[in-house]
């Protein structure tokens, strides 16, 4: 007899008004949560209530949850979780000094092949240590069409998880 394919899901996504974390940026200026792809729905502000015809989206911002936008799948958490680590250089996080993947920090170097190639192999690593429910699918790390800044590209889905994919895009990382 052959095996059935396993799906395992977080049982917390299926329910509506229990939030799982908080995303990313930790603030409630608008013109910042474009910046991160945080971009709610218009019919979402000021209603506070989640009916069963309402499709919950990332990073909704009501009455009801104050100035931080909250996120209520964990894939929408996993995107956040690897948007910090990515973005987060070792030694910054205080009592995890091996947590970040040194993006900012290289980025005074020469932009060559082998660094683009060091930063994946970074992002891999780092991925694979501290976020370990990830299974990161594909990472591009390319060099911008502006000078001397770097576009980054990830897609992955939960761990055992291969319908669910998402996709993160970090462009023009260099820009002061």
């Amino acid at each position: 007899m052959r095996k059935r394919k396993e799906y395992r899901y977080n049982p917390i996504d299926f329910e509506k008004d229990v939030a799982i974390g908080l995303t990313l940026p930790l603030t409630n200026d608008s013109s910042a949560a474009y910046k991160f792809d945080l971009v709610p729905s218009a019919s979402a502000y000021g209603t506070g209530s989640l009916a069963d015809d309402e499709p919950i989206s990332s990073s909704i911002k009501s009455k009801t949850q104050g100035d931080f936008h909250l996120s209520y799948t964990t894939l929408e958490q996993a995107k956040t979780n690897l948007r910090n680590l990515v973005l987060t250089n070792r030694g910054e996080r205080v009592m995890h000094p091996e947590f970040g993947c040194d993006i900012w920090s290289s980025m005074f170097e020469n932009l060559t092949p082998s660094l683009l190639n060091r930063m994946k192999k970074q992002i891999y690593k780092q991925a694979n240590i501290w976020l370990s429910y990830i299974n990161l699918l594909n990472v591009i790390v390319e060099k911008s069409n502006q000078e001397n800044r770097v576009n980054i590209k990830i897609k992955f889905a939960l761990f055992n998880d291969s319908i669910n994919t998402e996709t993160i895009t970090i462009n023009n990382i260099g820009h002061l």
